[in-house]
């Protein structure tokens, strides 16, 4: 995991978030771009608030964008109603091909590919808006076109040159289908252990690619592939064999690509999802993303770039579970009463729209971000893409909670939910090495900050400069507020304050060494979602109540409790960070773990002894 984290280190300084494509949310100056505005997440590590990426929240679109929007929303909730079923989908372990050709009809392969390819254009935050749609109705099919659209055309999008892009990009948006090929058996968030292999041919006119990749979405239906392989090579200085992970353009005409039967799995049973085998794949050295060697930086500029797409389909489907759930609480009766008047049910249903709203929020502060070419956006990508899958996983739960014995059965559509979800905290880098990767990213640019601090001396720092990188006084959130919300922007901003002093003591105390604290960085990664996820709610809220809108009640609600909520929390976690009972249980799990795996299992004797 360590070496992972190390070479994405190294490529989250890359700007490859940058599209020339991606339209501003700017849009009385859509050419204008963000100039040095610094990350949010990564700025709370050094308990410094820079809330340009936070406030304003993304605003209502305007007459143009909407219109066009609009006369997606109404042909696609139409297949998505009257001809997609999900039920049927499941049972056949495939979505019907008309609901498919219906698709490409309305133009929904090339949503997001440029006008002047045959695509329509949108940018990010109109494609959040889609994405909720498909996660509310069939998570499935949002995975389908997703994959295609997201991680499967990105690469060309984000790195393919002028004549890549022309000769692909409108192939892809007449209905090519394009997978992403990056997984292996023993390859997955460990891009270092890749064993697809691509040899430049003795002509230097071509590759010829060798290998296999697995759980590929839309392996056995893709056209066209974006394949990640080795590319043997010698070491400059040692003169010893090395490899340079690449990524290609593959097309499945090229002959030699191979599929197996779609794998059975435990949820999103009607996703094509295939291994994929390459054998003596002759790949034109045209077809190199970007450049021979620049793999990794083209892996985690797709991935990347799609993470705010996870928080919007599922912010879809919690709300149509949530829906069904709210709708029982009204009719069922318990005890002589509705039980939606039984103070748990309450308490569950408000836990669930909080996590759907905070979720939402993170998906189109994200996109919108993305649409005025904010650099680097990888931390709150990551921070989205947790907080939601786990988020998701919890609302479905509870909503089966809520149906009892109804939420079991298959009719509700409920139990679906919850499998075809649980798959979102693994994919895409698992949820596990993200914490990793949010920590370890805050914590090695709070000590940069704090080393050029120390080598300079506090008192010599000019003032400019000082309120320039955030230490011009105590982090607080009340310029950027509307009023109703002074005490969760304090709460809030206490966090943050909190946080960053936390952070500094345990670098001074562990400096490098931090990276191999795992267990502690986890608990940072944890501060650091919780904190900046009440920024949002904050902006999102208070947007709402300088707009009046009809929400305005229940999103001040929301924004007071969930402030509370998560300021608790993170109070708990550095408090935990300090106790000596804590970090010492660390050492007892390391212990544990040693001994079950001396054991092979659970360690103890049956109590019977038989």
């Amino acid at each position: 995991m360590s070496l992972w984290i190390s070479l994405f280190l190294k490529c989250v300084k890359k700007p490859w978030v940058v599209s020339k494509y991606f339209s501003t949310a700017t849009e009385s100056n859509p050419k204008k771009q963000i100039e040095e505005e610094p990350s949010f997440a990564l700025n709370i590590f050094r308990g410094a608030i820079v809330e340009k990426r936070i406030f304003p929240f993304p605003g209502l679109l305007t007459h143009p964008r909407k219109k066009v929007l609009a006369t997606l929303i109404g042909p696609l909730d139409k297949v998505l109603k009257e001809m997609n079923d999900p039920f049927k989908n499941e049972a056949e372990g495939a979505i019907q091909e008309a609901v498919l050709s219906d698709l490409k009809g309305i133009g929904f392969f090339g949503t997001l590919i440029p006008k002047e390819y045959g695509g329509l254009g949108l940018n990010n935050l109109q494609y959040t808006r889609l994405l909720q749609e498909l996660g509310a109705y069939d998570l499935s099919l949002g995975v389908t076109l997703r994959s295609h659209q997201v991680i499967g055309v990105q690469g060309i999008m984000l790195f393919g040159n002028d004549l890549q892009q022309k000769k692909y990009l409108p192939r892809i948006a007449k209905g090519e289908l394009a997978a992403f090929c990056l997984t292996e058996s023993t390859a997955g968030s460990d891009f270092s252990s890749i064993k697809t292999k691509a040899v430049l041919s003795p002509d230097k006119s071509h590759y010829i690619l060798n290998g296999s990749k697995i759980w590929i979405n839309n392996g056995n239906l893709a056209e066209i592939f974006t394949v990640f392989a080795n590319v043997p090579s010698k070491n400059l200085k040692s003169g010893e064999p090395a490899t340079n992970l690449t990524a290609f353009i593959v097309e499945k005409s090229f002959g030699g690509i191979t599929t197996e039967e779609p794998s059975s799995k435990m949820g999103l049973k009607s996703t094509n999802t295939a291994t994929v085998h390459f054998k003596d794949v002759k790949v034109p050295t045209e077809n190199v993303l970007d450049d021979v060697g620049a793999g990794i930086e083209v892996a985690m500029g797709i991935i990347n770039q799609g993470r705010y797409g996870v928080a919007a389909l599922l912010s879809g489907t919690m709300s149509i579970c949530i829906s069904q759930a709210v709708e029982y609480t009204k009719s069922r009766i318990q005890f002589k009463k509705r039980i939606r008047s039984f103070e748990l049910i309450q308490k569950k249903l408000a836990r669930m729209a909080m996590l759907q709203y905070v979720s939402e929020s993170m998906g189109y502060v994200i996109s919108a971000n993305m649409d005025r070419t904010a650099d680097d956006l990888s931390i709150e990508g990551a921070i989205a893409k947790v907080f939601s899958t786990e988020a998701a996983w919890s609302v479905c739960d509870e909503c089966i909670q809520i149906l009892g014995g109804r939420g079991y059965m298959t009719k509700t559509g409920l139990e679906k939910a919850l499998r075809d979800v649980r798959v979102f905290r693994i994919f895409e880098v698992t949820n596990d090495v993200l914490r990793m990767v949010i920590a370890l990213s805050g914590v090695q640019f709070a000590g940069i900050t704090i080393k050029e601090l120390q080598s300079v001396g506090m008192g010599h720092i000019p003032k400019r400069i000082a309120k320039k990188i955030g230490l011009g006084g105590s982090p607080t959130f009340q310029p950027y507020v509307h009023p109703n919300l002074t005490e969760p922007a304090k709460l809030a901003s206490k966090c943050i304050l909190d946080f960053g002093n936390k952070v500094e003591k345990l670098l001074n105390k562990y400096d490098s060494g931090i990276v191999n604290r795992q267990m502690i960085l986890s608990i940072m990664a944890d501060c650091a979602i919780d904190i900046y996820s009440m920024a949002v709610v904050l902006s999102r809220a208070s947007s709402a109540i300088a707009q009046n809108l009809p929400s305005v009640e229940y999103e001040t609600l929301i924004a007071h409790a969930w402030c509370v909520d998560a300021s608790e929390r993170v109070a708990m976690r550095l408090n935990n960070l300090k106790s000596s009972n804590i970090l010492d249980n660390f050492k007892k799990y390391v212990r544990i773990s040693e001994i079950m795996g001396d054991t092979k299992g659970i360690s103890q004797l049956n109590p019977l002894n038989f």
